[in-house]
């Protein structure tokens, strides 16, 4: 996984501004690599992982791998996790993708979001 890591560090590091702090690489089974940066507005923020989500369905892709890093101003980088979001879009369209979630820390898409939209019984 560290070489994914790698690339969202220089992914985020190519396209940094301060009102794209996030990058995210996708890769899929295959292979190729999907990528999207955080996009801050006014009142809506876009997390990185959705542009780079949206390529992906797009592509057909079978998403294996995910990592999203966040970089400051000074250029230091950390592990996001995937906010609530992103963890419904993975588990909607790649459940078995393994996500980064921190420096020693990879989970499997499915178990970011436990009794995802299960009937509860009585």
């Amino acid at each position: 996984m560290q070489e994914l890591i790698n690339a969202a560090k220089n992914f985020i590091d190519e396209h940094y501004r301060p009102e794209c702090r996030v990058g995210a690489v996708l890769r899929a089974k295959d292979g190729r690599l999907f990528t999207g940066v955080s996009l801050q507005g006014q009142k809506i923020n876009l997390c990185s992982e959705w542009s780079a989500l949206v390529q992906a369905v797009m592509a057909k892709a079978e998403i294996d791998a995910a990592v999203a890093i966040y970089r400051d101003k000074e250029g230091n980088h950390e592990i996001f996790a995937p906010c609530g979001m992103c963890r419904e879009f993975y588990l909607t369209y790649f459940p078995d993708a393994m996500i980064v979630v921190g420096e020693d820390e990879i989970v499997r898409a499915a178990e970011l979001l436990p009794h995802a939209w299960e009937k509860h019984k009585k």
